[in-house]
């Protein structure tokens, strides 16, 4: 306990279905480089909490502290941020004996700690009750599917949502130009790095060379295009979106620049017999020769530094034979979710079943937790 300072009493209340932000001002006190950390529990000296929030960086889950001087007055302000879905699954009825429509009371302190002018002290307590709620954003299962197909989502997301997060949700946008450019996708990796989750890179770089993620640039030179939307049958194996490039030969050429990763996925169509080669940031060649056995495969690159990297692909080794190139898959290693920006400009539904079989094999090696069809 600091000498002079006692515990002030701050009873917080949090809604149901949507997230909470409390602001504490502290003034004539600057908590810049200070250790802060909240728990609630069921009562008082219960054995264990239900929740911990740490430092953290606005607007992640957590706390976070800014520092300024206001009317002559140093003021640290500390902001208690806890998302949606975290109070969703904090004590829920069953667990906690509380009848469905009745508040959820629990209590809460906070201790902050910056050595040596303040020692650790429990600044703040009171009680944390979670109100009921009437009106859930969600989308009822039985709208549009049984909402069985998405457990492997929903529970993906829980585990990086953990106080240890672990593995990695992918999810693949698919559709025509609204699917193609980069608006939605972006607002989905917004929506979850706001969460706090950890955005795991830039997913799928189309070959068709435009409206490719944020910061990435695509040129190639020699191969020719097939585009799902042109209405005629794929001859090989296409992409996620419906695009494949093909070379007989020498003299073509595909480049990927910008991508910020630690693993490229180069895909390509095994059924084929032509070699071609790939160097990443300007280093030694590899030549790939294809199985000639049926199917899609890809070169795994990686891993890499976490950075900016140019991939460059040439046909200068071909003996003969078809390069078939589908697509880049960018990913970052460890923890994280990722959106697959696949869409394909005037693609209809029918051009979306007729090129399932031919991209069957690329969504299955990908293996999204979640597809979404706009």
């Amino acid at each position: 306990m600091i000498p002079g300072i006692g515990t002030g009493t701050l009873d917080l209340t949090a809604l149901r279905w949507e997230g909470f932000v409390a602001t504490i001002a502290f003034e004539d006190l600057d908590f810049t480089g200070a250790a802060l950390v909240m728990q609630v529990r069921p009562y008082r000296d219960a054995p264990s909490a239900v929740l911990t929030l740490q430092n953290s960086v606005s607007p992640a889950q957590g706390l976070s502290v800014s520092v300024a001087t206001v009317g002559g007055r140093v003021t640290s302000t500390v902001t208690i941020r806890i998302n949606e879905r975290t109070l969703e699954d904090l004590l829920p009825f069953p667990d906690s004996g509380v009848k469905v429509g009745q508040s959820v009371a629990l209590c809460w302190d906070m201790h902050v700690t910056k050595a040596p002018a303040y020692p650790k002290h429990r600044w703040l307590q009171g009680s944390f009750v979670i109100e009921p709620g009437a009106t859930q954003n969600i989308i009822p299962s039985n709208t549009f599917t049984s909402g069985l197909t998405l457990g492997a989502f929903q529970n993906g997301v829980a585990a990086l949502r953990a106080s240890s997060p672990s593995g990695k949700v992918t999810v693949a946008i698919l559709g025509d130009s609204y699917a193609e450019q980069t608006k939605i996708w972006e607002a989905f990796r917004q929506l979850y790095a706001d969460d706090g989750l950890t955005i795991a890179g830039d997913g799928w770089i189309n070959v068709r060379g435009i409206t490719e993620p944020t910061g990435v640039t695509v040129t190639r030179s020699g191969f020719t295009l097939w585009d799902a939307s042109d209405n005629t049958a794929a001859t090989y194996k296409a992409g996620i979106d419906g695009h494949y490039i093909v070379r007989s030969g020498t003299g073509g050429s595909f480049k990927v620049e910008g991508t910020i990763a630690t693993r490229l996925k180069l895909f390509y169509d095994r059924g084929q017999t032509g070699k071609f080669q790939w160097r990443v940031d300007g280093g030694a060649w590899t030549t790939v020769t294809p199985t000639g056995s049926p199917g899609t495969t890809f070169v795994d690159i990686g891993p890499l530094p976490l950075a900016a990297h140019t991939l460059e692909v040439d046909t200068s080794v071909s003996t003969g034979g078809n390069v078939v190139l589908l697509g880049v898959y960018s990913t970052r290693d460890g923890p994280g979710i990722e959106f697959l920006k696949a869409g394909n400009s005037s693609l209809q539904a029918s051009d979306l079943i007729k090129n399932a079989d031919p991209a069957g094999d690329c969504m299955s090696l990908l293996s999204p937790k979640l597809i979404i069809i706009i």
